[in-house]
C-alpha cells in the first residue's frame, strides 16, 4: 500500500515553516482507492512571495482546519503504507514536524519518486515534476497546489510501477525487480505473500525436489532479491528452476545458522557432480599409521568441513595457528615437506609425530582436543538465545556433542538437562555443528548458558 503525498507550506524549512495545504492519494499498487485534499490553517502568516507561488493566501486558510483537526485523517490514510512524494524528504519532514508538535512520532517507510525516476527512467534532462510530466505527455492541473502536484506524482508513480514489475517493497522501496526471469509455475504473488520475518527459505524445482535453502532476516525481501532482483547473485540455474517456495520462521539468530547448516547437510545429495562451492576449508582424515591428520582443501560442496574460509591463504593461516597452539606437526597438517622432521619439530614445538617419536594415540588426543575445543566448558550445557517474541531458541550439548535444538516459551520452567532434551529436535552431532556453536558464542552474546 502507498500514500502519495504533496504539501504546500509557508516556507522551505520544516523547522520554522508550517503546512498550508496537503493532498494524499492512497494507492493499492493498481489504482487510487482513497484520497484526501485540504487547505490547512498554519496559524501563522503566509509571506507574500509564497502566495504568489502557490496562490494560497492568508484569507483562503483563515477558515480552513488546523493540522490537529486533520491529523487523525492523515494517520488513517497513510497507515501501513509507504510514504511516496516527489522530493520526499521535503514533504515527509514537514509532516513529521507537524506531528512532533502534537507529541506524536509519525514514522513511515519513504519512497522518493525523484530518486526512483533517476534509477528506473534514466536519460531525462531534468527530473522536476513539470519536466517529467511533459516528457510523458501528461499535464498538471493546478500546478504548485497540493492536489494537482500529488496527482501528477500518482501518474509518475504508475509509470515507475510498470517499470518495476508492479511492485515496490515497503521494506526497501528502492530495490528494482524483474519478474520475467521467474519459472512459469512461480507467480510474483507467491513472492509477495511471503512473510517479512526472519527464518529459513526453501527453494523447490517443478518436481518438488529441494534445490536450495538459506537463512533470511526478512524472508519476503530475500526471496524477492534472489529471484526477481535485477542484481541477484543467486545461481542462475537455481533461479530459473525454482518453481515453488516454502519457509520456516526462526527468530533466533543462534538457531537460524544452526538449522541452515543442518538443512544444507541434508541437501548435499542434490549437489550436482562437478559443481564447486566457493572457498576453502580445513578437513581431517586418519592416515595408514593411524595419525589424525588435518589439511586444507577447496570446499567443492563437501559437508565434512571442520572450518571454512574465503581463501586458501586464510585456511592455511588458521591451520598454522592451530599447529602452534596445540603443538601439532606441520608435516602431518600439509604445511611443510617434513623430510627431516618439520620446522616445528626442530623448534621443539612439534613432539615428533613426523619422525615417529610421538605415538598416534598421543598425537590424536591433541587433535581431538582441538576439534572439540570449541565446546570446552560446555561438556554438558544448554545455550539459550535471546528472546524473540514469545520464544527463546536453545541448543543442548551433552558430553561435548550437539544433541539438538528447541524452543522455550515464557512459562517453561526446566531444572535439568533431561527436561531440555525432552523438548529438542534431535540432530546428529558433527564437527561442523560444534564449530558453528563455538564461533557463534565467540562473536554473539546469548541470554545465558546453563551448565550441568
Amino acid at each position: 500500500m502507498y500514500a502519495i503525498v504533496d504539501i504546500e507550506t509557508t516556507g522551505g524549512n520544516f523547522k520554522n515553516g508550517r503546512i498550508t495545504e496537503i493532498a494524499v492519494y492512497r494507492h493499492d499498487g493498481h489504482r487510487v482507492i482513497d484520497e484526501f485534499v485540504s487547505l490547512v490553517n498554519p496559524e501563522c502568516y503566509i509571506p507574500e512571495f509564497i502566495t504568489q507561488l502557490t496562490g494560497i493566501s492568508n484569507k483562503m486558510v483563515a477558515s480552513a482546519p488546523t493540522f490537529p483537526e486533520i491529523a487523525r485523517r492523515i494517520l488513517d490514510i497513510t497507515s501501513d503504507a509507504v510514504f511516496v512524494a516527489h522530493n520526499a524528504s521535503f514533504d515527509y519532514n514537514f509532516v513529521r514536524a507537524e506531528f512532533d508538535s502534537l507529541g506524536y512520532d509519525f514514522s513511515r517507510s519513504v519512497l522518493c519518486t525523484v530518486k526512483m525516476s533517476r534509477r528506473l527512467l534514466p536519460g531525462h534532462a531534468s527530473y522536476s515534476h513539470g519536466n517529467l510530466t511533459n516528457d510523458f505527455g501528461n499535464s498538471i492541473q493546478g500546478r504548485h497546489r497540493a492536489g494537482g502536484d500529488a496527482f501528477a506524482t500518482v501518474q509518475l508513480f504508475d509509470i515507475l510501477l510498470r517499470h518495476n514489475g508492479g511492485l515496490f517493497l515497503m521494506d526497501d522501496p528502492y530495490q528494482e525487480f524483474v519478474f520475467d526471469r521467474l519459472h512459469p509455475l512461480l507467480s510474483p504473488d507467491t513472492l509477495i505473500s511471503l512473510p517479512p520475518c526472519a527464518g529459513l527459505l526453501y527453494f523447490y524445482n517443478q518436481d518438488g525436489n529441494l534445490i536450495h535453502v538459506g537463512q533470511a532476516a526478512n524472508i519476503r525481501q530475500q526471496a524477492m532479491l534472489m529471484l526477481a532482483g535485477k542484481k541477484s547473485k543467486l545461481n542462475a540455474d537455481i533461479r530459473s528452476n525454482t518453481a515453488d517456495l516454502s519457509f520456516q520462521l526462526l527468530g533466533s539468530r543462534l538457531l537460524l545458522g544452526l538449522v541452515e547448516l543442518i538443512e544444507k547437510e541434508a541437501l548435499k545429495s542434490f549437489v550436482k557432480k562437478g559443481s564447486k562451492s566457493k572457498g576453502w576449508g580445513i578437513f581431517s582424515y586418519h592416515d595408514q599409521k593411524g595419525y589424525l591428520r588435518l589439511y586444507c582443501s577447496a570446499l567443492n560442496g563437501r559437508s565434512d568441513v571442520l572450518a571454512s574460509f574465503p581463501s586458501a591463504a586464510a585456511a592455511r593461516k588458521v591451520l598454522t595457528t592451530w599447529c602452534q597452539k596445540y603443538h601439532l606437526c606441520q608435516h602431518l597438517c600439509g604445511l611443510s615437506d617434513g623430510v627431516a622432521g618439520c620446522f616445528q619439530y626442530q623448534m621443539r614445538i612439534c613432539h615428533g609425530a613426523c619422525v615417529g617419536q610421538e605415538s598416534a594415540d598421543d598425537y590424536n588426543r591433541r587433535v581431538n582436543q582441538l576439534i572439540s575445543g570449541l565446546l570446552v566448558g560446555l561438556k554438558n550445557a544448554v545455550v539459550i538465545d535471546h528472546c524473540v517474541g514469545q520464544e527463546r531458541g536453545f541448543v543442548v550439548v551433552e558430553n561435548c556433542a550437539v544433541k539438538g535444538y528447541g524452543f522455550l516459551s515464557d512459562g517453561d520452567c526446566i531444572s535439568d538437562i533431561e527436561g531440555f532434551k525432552a523438548l529438542i529436535k534431535p540432530v546428529e552431532d558433527a564437527p561442523y555443528l560444534r564449530l558453528y556453536l563455538m564461533d557463534y558464542l565467540a562473536g554473539h552474546p546469548v541470554e545465558r548458558i546453563i551448565r550441568f
